[in-house]
């Protein structure tokens, strides 16, 4: 219960714990017995984890932690035993340290130690002292194989993991992939955890072995099933896209919100989008925003855009485009481009606040430098039009390269006129047909321009060469 209570803050941070309906709301996804939910949500509704905010810096701190259990029981009539347990909670969850284990602290006394044990034959010393050669004292990347080496093969499974680590990325051994997955999968073999995950790696990109999804699919649904938050996300992502496995949306939201209740933001906002759109759950708006907004507690600015568009659409709220708007600046401020894409629009469009040019054209800058397509897009028509600032050829042909060649069909025609009429580049009309041919493809009428130049009969002064002209009237019969 105290570790589930301490995930909650180790994700959320101290901000959840001051406001009661929020951690009201975090605990009741812990899915704890009904005992111990009920415990917590009468100790947060009491304000507990106010309290011990307030006055515990440590959980050795006995006076105050006993004066809050004295608080409980003597004014407010709680069982001792009970307010006991709520308070070790709270304490636990906002005081603890579990980072026991920190080679970079061990003291050069301590590796002294350390080495005397590990040539003894001790594997657990053996790789710690492997890891001391690592990341701590030191560092000697050759002696960390080497420590690694000696009690990987005595079977040790964490170093087994770093010494095929060590030869994935070529650290104080030649790097070598087959040898890396090989000691994987020893390692996970025995339950590692970190193991098990690169492994899956490995499998997904082709490592060391065959590209196998199927078999990655397999690793993270068993690790995911003990309730792994990493590999709950990672099933629900095979499962909506068929990745190794049928796209199954139903399967897919499953897993998604077992890692959301979890507390993992990308998957909480994936949960939102299912209530939203109705994909795998049956369609509600106001489960939707509950999701989003959790994910929000996280600062995570793609649940601020998300609650933006609700506002924006009037999905399970009022429609309020001036609220829509602060959710939006809130994740542009984060560097979500599509937020700052949105947020440019709506200056440009002067939806809720004083239309701006120069403001829309920032914002349209700042996403197009994270590399939004669209916003490039839209960067290159202010450029090319002299819009919030001054015209600009060559970089209005810039960007809209740069948004085509991210495969943004809209910029497909401009580039290749571009490339044809010499406008912001030097005349290429070779270029400029590939690019007319590509966008012929999502619009026949795109080649026009090209048939337009053919000579003589339309009597234009700058005629295609005859090589061009040649390619061109090869290619109409596909339009």
């Amino acid at each position: 219960m105290k570790f589930k209570l301490r995930n909650i803050y180790t994700q959320y941070g101290k901000t959840a714990f001051l406001d009661t309906s929020i951690l009201r709301s975090l605990i009741a996804d812990l899915e704890l017995v009904k005992a111990e939910n009920n415990l917590l949500i009468r100790a947060a509704e009491c304000g507990v984890a106010l309290i011990v905010a307030d006055r515990v810096t440590s959980p050795d701190d006995t006076t105050a932690i006993q004066s809050i259990i004295d608080h409980l029981t003597s004014e407010l009539m709680w069982g001792d035993d009970k307010a006991a347990t709520a308070v070790e909670c709270f304490v636990f969850a906002q005081c603890s340290n579990t980072d026991t284990d920190n080679i970079s602290s061990v003291t050069w006394d301590t590796f002294i130690e350390l080495a005397s044990t590990a040539e003894s034959g001790d594997t657990v010393a053996q790789t710690k002292l492997g890891l001391c050669f690592l990341e701590g004292i030191g560092p000697d990347f050759s002696k960390a194989v080497e420590w690694f080496s000696k009690s990987a093969e005595a079977g040790d499974a964490i170093a087994q993991f770093h010494l095929a680590t060590c030869y994935a990325n070529g650290t104080g051994v030649t790097s070598d992939a087959t040898t890396a997955f090989n000691w994987y999968v020893k390692s996970a073999a025995q339950e590692y955890i970190p193991a098990q995950h690169a492994l899956c790696n490995c499998y997904e990109a082709g490592l060391g072995t065959t590209k196998n999804e199927t078999a990655a699919f397999n690793i993270h649904k068993k690790m995911a099933d003990k309730y792994y938050l990493d590999s709950q996300f990672a099933v629900a992502q095979y499962y909506e896209y068929g990745i190794g496995v049928d796209k199954n949306a139903t399967e897919a939201f499953a897993y998604y919100l077992l890692a959301a209740k979890q507390s993992h933001a990308s998957a909480q906002n994936k949960v939102g989008l299912s209530y939203k759109n109705g994909i795998g759950v049956d369609r509600n708006y106001a489960l939707a925003i509950e999701w989003f907004t959790k994910a929000s507690y996280q600062n995570d600015p793609e649940a601020f855009f998300h609650l933006g568009t609700c506002y924006s659409n009037g999905d399970g709220v009022s429609k309020n485009e001036s609220i829509a708007f602060e959710w939006f600046l809130k994740s542009a401020t984060l560097d979500y481009p599509l937020a700052q894409c949105t947020v440019a629009t709506y200056y440009q469009q002067g939806i809720s606040v004083d239309s701006s040019d120069s403001e829309a054209f920032n914002w349209y800058k700042t996403s197009a430098l994270l590399g939004f397509a669209p916003a490039q897009f839209e960067l290159a028509t202010f450029y090319a039009n002299g819009i919030g600032t001054a015209p600009d050829e060559d970089a209005a042909f810039a960007w809209y390269l740069k948004a085509a060649q991210q495969g943004y069909t809209k910029a497909y025609n401009i580039v290749a006129t571009y490339y044809l009429d010499g406008t912001g580049t030097e005349t290429n009309e070779v270029t400029a047909f590939d690019w007319f041919t590509k966008a012929a493809h999502f619009k026949p009428t795109a080649l026009v321009p090209l048939l337009m130049r053919m000579p003589p009969s339309h009597g234009i002064s700058k005629p295609l060469s005859k090589d061009t002209q040649k390619h061109i009237i090869l290619w109409q019969p596909t339009i």
